[in-house]
C-alpha cells in the first residue's frame, strides 16, 4: 500500500457507523474504504488543492463556508461512475469523466450575507456561477430557494453570460417555489443551452437523512498525501463514506449516535414528554427513530434566525410532523416553530426590527461622518485663523498701522478721520 499512499505524519481518523465512533490511525483497511467509496461527503474548511480519485464514487456532496476571495484551490474529481452531485458554496471543481444525473446547488448557510454589501453579494454571486460550467452535463438540476435568489441579484450577469446547462432534462425548483417568480435572465440562463429541459416544482425534501452511511472524518493538522492524486486534507476535512466501525453511544439501552447522547439526556431534563408515547419494543428501529429526532433537532436549532424563510418553516412543519407519527411529542419545537412563523409572517416583526436596526446603524454612520466633517471644518478654520492673524501682524509691520480697516475698508479710510 505504500505503492497509494504516503504518510507525511500519522493521520487521527474517526470512523462512523451507526453513530459509532472510533479513534485510530490510518490503516490499509480505511485506506482501501476509501478507495472503494460509493457515498462521499467533503466538508473543506482549508484552500488547497484537493483530488477525490475514487472509481466506484455515485453520490459525492462537498461543503464549504470558506471566505470566496480565499478560495485559490481546486478541487478535481476522477470518479466515472458519478451520478449524483451535491454542492454547497463557491469552489472551484472540475470533473473527470463523470455524466452527471443529478446536481443540487445549495448556498444556504455557507455565507453571511450580513458581512457583505450588496455589490459585495453581486461579486460572490457572480464567482459562484464559474462553478456551474464544470457540471453542464447535469440531467436534472435542483435548486434551493438561497440559490435563486443569489443568482436573480445578478440579472445582466447572467444575460451576458453562456448558459452552463447543455444536457438538462429537468430544473427541479424547490418546494413552493412558483415557476412565474423565476426571471426572464435566469430562466434565459438555465435554460438557454437545454431548450427542451423542463421547469417543475419538487415536492418537499426528506429533511432527516439515514443514518446508515459510515464517515471517515481526518482531524488534527496532519495530512495524507495519495501518489499521483496529490491529496492534502486538512484537519478540519471531513470525508464521509458507507463502512462500519464498532463504538457507539448508549442512551437507555439504545445504540445511538455517540453525539446524540448528550442532546437525548437534555431533550429528557427539559421536555420529558417527547419520549411518552415512544414505543421501544424493536430496539433496532428505536434506535433509528432517535437518531432521526436528533439530526432533525441539531438542523432546527442550528438555523439562523436571518436566515428564516417560508420553505425553511414548511419543511421543519413536515419533518415534525413526521416525527410524531413515529411516536414522539414535538410541541416544544412546533411551539418554537409557530413563535418563528408568527415573527417572520404574514406580519413580519423582526424583518422590520431588522430594518429598524439597518436604519439606525446607516443614521449613526451619517451622523459620525458629518460629525467627522464638522471637526475638519473646525481643524480648518482655525488654520486660516492663525494664518490671517500671522498675514495681519505682517501687514501691521510693513505699513505701521493698526487699523485692520485697510485690508477690507476703503482706500481713503483714516485719512481724513479727524475732519
Amino acid at each position: 500500500m505504500d505503492r497509494l499512499f504516503k504518510k507525511k505524519k500519522k493521520v487521527k481518523v474517526t470512523i462512523e457507523y451507526n453513530g459509532e465512533d472510533r479513534i485510530s490511525t490510518l490503516t490499509d483497511d480505511v485506506i482501501h474504504q476509501i478507495l472503494n467509496l460509493q457515498n462521499l461527503t467533503l466538508e473543506l474548511r482549508s484552500t488547497k488543492d484537493y483530488s477525490i480519485p475514487c472509481p466506484q464514487l455515485v453520490n459525492l456532496e462537498i461543503k464549504t463556508q470558506i471566505h470566496y476571495d480565499d478560495r485559490k484551490g481546486e478541487i478535481v474529481v476522477s470518479a466515472p461512475k458519478l451520478s449524483t452531485f451535491t454542492s454547497v458554496g463557491i469552489f472551484s471543481i472540475t470533473f473527470g469523466a463523470s455524466k452527471l444525473d443529478n446536481v443540487y446547488l445549495k448556498l444556504r448557510g455557507s455565507i453571511d450575507y450580513s458581512d457583505y454589501s450588496r455589490k459585495e453579494l453581486k461579486e460572490i454571486f457572480q464567482r459562484f456561477t464559474y462553478m456551474l460550467p464544470a457540471l453542464g452535463s447535469a440531467k436534472i438540476l435542483n435548486l434551493e430557494l438561497h440559490t435563486i435568489k443569489a443568482l436573480s441579484l445578478i440579472p445582466d450577469f447572467l444575460a451576458s453570460s453562456p448558459p452552463p446547462f447543455y444536457n438538462l432534462k429537468y430544473v427541479k425548483l424547490p418546494h413552493g417555489y412558483k415557476e412565474a417568480s423565476l426571471s426572464s435572465s435566469l430562466r434565459s440562463y438555465l435554460l438557454g443551452g437545454s431548450p427542451t429541459a423542463t421547469i417543475v416544482t419538487t415536492s418537499r425534501e426528506n429533511m432527516i437523512h439515514q443514518i446508515a452511511a459510515a464517515s471517515v472524518t481526518a482531524v488534527d493538522n496532519d495530512s495524507v498525501v495519495l501518489v499521483g492524486a496529490a491529496v492534502e486534507g486538512s484537519c478540519n476535512d471531513q470525508v464521509s463514506s458507507s463502512r462500519k466501525n464498532i463504538d457507539s453511544g448508549l442512551w437507555q439501552g439504545n445504540e445511538v449516535n455517540s453525539e446524540s447522547v448528550c442532546l437525548l439526556d437534555q431533550i429528557m431534563k427539559k421536555y420529558p414528554e417527547t419520549f411518552e408515547h415512544l414505543d421501544t419494543k424493536n430496539k433496532k428501529f428505536c434506535t433509528m427513530k432517535l437518531n432521526m429526532l436528533c439530526t432533525a433537532v441539531n438542523d432546527f436549532i442550528k438555523i439562523p434566525v436571518t436566515e428564516v424563510d417560508t420553505e425553511i418553516i414548511v419543511e421543519y412543519r413536515d419533518v415534525f410532523a413526521d416525527l410524531q407519527k413515529l411516536g414522539f411529542n414535538l410541541s416544544w419545537l412546533v411551539t418554537r416553530l409557530n413563535n418563528i412563523e408568527q415573527l417572520w409572517f404574514p406580519q413580519p416583526l423582526l424583518p422590520k426590527l431588522h430594518a429598524t436596526d439597518c436604519q439606525d446603524y446607516d443614521a449613526k454612520s451619517i451622523l459620525q461622518d458629518i460629525q467627522i466633517r464638522i471637526d475638519d471644518a473646525n481643524i480648518k478654520l482655525q488654520d486660516l485663523q492663525t494664518l490671517r492673524a500671522e498675514k495681519m501682524q505682517e501687514i501691521q509691520k510693513a505699513f505701521k498701522t493698526m487699523d485692520t480697516n485697510l485690508v477690507v475698508g476703503y482706500v481713503g479710510d483714516d485719512l481724513l478721520s479727524g475732519l
